[in-house]
Parts: structure tokens; sequence; C-alpha cells
């Protein structure tokens, strides 16, 4: 549903025992000075409106019986921060881990973009759009603690998505039905996990111009209504990969257990010991060599890059 400039009465969706939104309300499709000062439920008449608005922070009753339901939003869109992953509460950014538990088995670990990785996704009121011209949709940004200098390394950075020297693949993901998707995703790509695991820090993403408000009337188009997203990245010394009993998930400790799952992985062989290219390079390089072996050990003596985390 499309409202080209204010919604000032009430809209009435579902009902109380089937309850959510599998579309999209937009307010200001016109991309004029529409606001939403009106009522919108999603679970009956006699339901709970949606609030605060714009900016409600209820997500459960929006989701209907789809992962990724419907939205109400006015042009142009903010970050839903409770929604995205991970969540923004009560102003403090979620905290992501650089991998997903390992605990669980996969049919092809080293097959390149099946190594399970954590995404960071960035959820919108209303839908989004690449606008294509090559300008970006996002640039992402570290510092290493809440003083320090952001930066905008060209390792950690992606103007084009896509782009074969990003270390982001930066996409917009599919709506319900076919319809706009509301969800930016950004993943790290599987080549250089190593390199990746070693960027510890606070994170900061900003919109740029390709990343536009969708689904708007007489084909105008406008930007989002947020300027930063920021998440923390846990403090990670890239030889980190086991815990107690040589478990297979990370503990934020290095311990003689990170050393033997290394070498068991090693001479299994196993792509996860692929730690490096050949005279140390810190890519990955498909081969197990010394090398691997050389940079392992170093990076388990070293310290992590940054300071912790306040």
């Amino acid at each position: 549903m499309l409202i080209g400039g204010n919604h000032a009465g009430a809209l009435n969706f579902g009902s109380s025992t089937v309850k959510g939104l599998d579309g999209q309300v937009v307010i200001n499709a016109g991309n004029g000075t529409g606001t939403w000062s009106g009522v919108v439920r999603v679970n009956g008449a006699t339901g709970t409106a949606l609030a605060p608005v714009p900016n409600y922070s209820d997500r459960a009753n929006t989701l209907g019986a789809d992962a990724d339901g419907g939205a109400v939003g006015v042009v142009p869109f903010k970050v839903h921060a409770l929604a995205s992953f991970p969540p923004t509460v009560g102003g403090v950014p979620g905290e992501l881990r650089r991998w997903r538990s390992m605990s669980t088995p996969e049919a092809s670990p080293c097959t390149p973009g099946s190594y399970p990785v954590n995404v960071v996704k960035i959820e919108h009121y209303g839908p989004i759009s690449n606008a294509g011209t090559g300008v970006g949709l996002v640039d992402i940004q570290r510092r290493c603690d809440s003083q320090g200098t952001w930066t905008r390394a060209e390792e950690l950075s992606s103007t084009i998505p896509g782009s074969a020297a990003s270390l982001w693949d930066i996409q917009i993901l599919p709506g319900v039905g076919g319809q706009p998707g509301r969800t930016l995703a950004i993943r790290p790509k599987e080549l250089y996990r190593s390199t990746l695991a070693t960027q510890g820090g606070q994170f900061r993403v900003r919109p740029l111009g390709d990343l536009k408000s969708a689904a708007l009337l007489n084909n105008q188009t406008a930007g989002v209504g947020w300027t930063e997203f920021f998440f923390n990245l846990r403090q990670a010394n890239p030889s980190d990969i086991a815990g107690p009993g040589q478990s297979v998930e990370p503990d934020g400790e290095r311990t003689a257990d990170d050393m033997i799952v290394f070498y068991n992985r090693f001479f299994a062989p196993d792509c996860r010991s692929d730690f490096a290219g050949p005279g140390q390079g810190t890519a990955p390089d498909g081969e197990l060599t010394a090398d691997d072996i050389i940079n392992f050990t170093n990076m388990y003596f070293s310290a992590v890059p940054c300071v912790p985390l306040p």
C-alpha cells in the first residue's frame, strides 16, 4: 500500500488470531513532507497500534507467518535497530562474533561461500533498492576503541558491491513474494576469513548514494533516513580456533587446544588450516605448507591488533 502523503486515519490488518503484515505500507510515497500521525494495527481492529510512530519498536507483530514479513515506514526509511543484527538495544551497538558456531557438521566447509560466517543485517522500515550507478551502497569503517580514529581501509570497505578487491559481499535481500526487500546484508567473503579474523573493534556503516528507499509513487526516488549504523566485532586472534577439550568453538583464549586442533586439521588435511600464501602471505592460497604453520604460530604468540572494547 502506497500513501502519497500523510497518514492520519486508521489502518487495520490481520486479526487477534492471525497477526502480521506480509506486505509494505509506505507513507510519504510521493517523497514530499508526508507524516504518520494516524493508527496502524497489524493484529486486528481491536489490537494494539504500532508505537511509537514512525519508528515503532514492535517487531514480532509485523512478521506475520513469514520470517521476513511486512513493515510500515515513512519515506525516507530509517533503520529498525532492534530488528537488525546485531541489534542495537538502548542505544548500545550489538556485538558480532566473527564466526557462527562451528559445532554443526558441514558437507563442504572448505568450499568458498559455504563456510559459516556472521552476516550483518541492517533492517529498514520499508523496502530499499540499489540505484546501480556505481557509487556504492555503503561505506564501512573501523576503529580499535571508542577514542580511536575511524579508518576506511581498502580491505575493510567496498564502494562497489561484489568488487573482487573487497572483503565484503553487500546485497539487498529479496522480500516476501518477490516484493522489494528491506534488509541490507553485509557478509565477509570466504577467501579472506583469516585476515578478517584479526579485525576486531568497532565498526560503523554509512549509506552511500546508491542506497535508496524503494516502491515510491510516480518514479520518485529518495535516499534513506539514517546516517550511521554501529556494531562491535569481538576481539579475536585468528589462532583462537578451539575451546576446552579441543572443541571447535573459539573461546577467546589461546591454549594448547588451539595448537592441537590446528595440527590435526593440517595433517588431515583440512583447508581450515590454510592461514597463509607463499612467503607467509596473509591471504589463504588453497594449499597447506610450512607457510601456514609459520603464520599460525606467529599469530598464536602475537597480541590482538586492537585494545579491548569498552
